[in-house]
């Protein structure tokens, strides 16, 4: 307590990262420069795109927007299981808040690590040969991810919940490797900012949603049932990928 003032609470700790968030923004947007593309010994300026522009070239193009579809779907579910695995793990195991914290996130973010560093090596190893091949990886990523997700939510090992959670979260780091990089293969150069920060902000809104959602089915469902059936989600990412790996990829490619 300072002054009377206790700082004890939670709520610190966002107000601390929330404002290193907000200086860090501050710098950037006076610190950055716009890009300068290098080719043959030559160099040109990008021209700036307004947001009309942006946004037009983004609605106009459907892989796009199929990629912002999956993103979104995909931050549906990342927010819900860390928002409600670690009530999950404390309800269901017994287990203190404090280690229900660390475990439903440790295991999942390390396997999530390795599931980045993988994919992105494979991607950056086979486009030049096949230009899909981002898009696959994040498929392949999103379909093998949502077993695991319906098994961390049954699983009466604790054991069992631990193996999930790592697989699915290597598989999610599969997919979080190419996000931005397969948005960039349909994106041309001057408008990819804003396309980036419009698939963020669409990802984020949609995915503030689910927590309050699985809050709502918790009485109803139970927060196993609820956090189980995050895997559908998953799979609808998964068939938005896969629109785009088979019939709007092609046409949207840029070389």
């Amino acid at each position: 307590m300072f002054y009377g003032y206790k700082y004890n609470s939670w709520r610190h700790t966002f107000y601390l990262f929330g404002g290193f968030g907000v200086i860090l923004g501050i710098v950037l947007y006076f610190r950055m420069k716009n890009a300068v593309v290098v080719r043959k010994n030559s160099q040109y300026s990008i021209k700036n795109a307004t947001v009309k522009e942006a946004l037009i070239v983004f609605f106009r193009n459907p892989t796009a927007i199929l990629l912002a579809l999956a993103f979104a779907g995909m931050q549906f579910v990342g927010v819900g299981f860390l928002t409600w695995m670690p009530t999950f793990l404390h309800e269901t195991f017994d287990f203190s808040l404090a280690r229900s914290g660390f475990d439903s996130t440790f295991y999942h973010h390390v396997a999530a690590f390795i599931g980045v560093i993988g994919g992105a090596r494979i991607a950056d190893s086979w486009v030049k040969r096949y230009n899909k091949v981002r898009a696959i990886i994040q498929a392949v990523g999103l379909l093998l991810g949502a077993p695991f997700i319906y098994t961390m939510a049954k699983a009466d090992s604790i054991l069992t919940v631990y193996v999930a959670m790592a697989f699915f979260g290597l598989f999610r780091g599969m997919y979080d490797s190419n996000i931005f990089a397969t948005l960039y293969d349909v994106i041309e150069v001057r408008y990819r900012s804003a396309a980036t920060g419009f698939m963020l902000m669409f990802a984020f809104i949609v995915g503030s949603i689910s927590p309050y959602l699985l809050g709502v089915l918790k009485p109803v469902l139970g927060l196993s049932d609820g956090l189980a059936s995050l895997s559908i989600v998953y799979l609808f990412a998964a068939i938005c990928i896969l629109f785009v790996i088979c019939f709007t990829f092609r046409r949207d490619y840029v070389k």
